[in-house]
């Protein structure tokens, strides 16, 4: 299957980059705030249960500030 059928759960800049670099859905664990180094199109949450109760989880995507 093509990395975009996958979605990754990253708490780290390199993994983070990793799963962006191959095509994957990137779901950021940053339970302290918000990396500002956050590559764009990454997905953050707060909490792990933000992603099996995704209503709390961001509705767009991080995008570059």
């Amino acid at each position: 299957m093509a990395p975009q059928a996958y979605s990754a759960v990253k708490n780290n800049l390199p993994g983070i980059g990793a799963g962006v670099a191959a095509g994957m859905r990137v779901f950021a664990f940053q339970p302290r705030g918000i990396d500002p180094n956050m590559p764009p199109g990454v997905v953050t949450v707060e909490r792990l249960a933000d992603l099996v109760h995704p209503s709390s989880v961001q509705s767009e995507p991080n995008s570059a500030s």
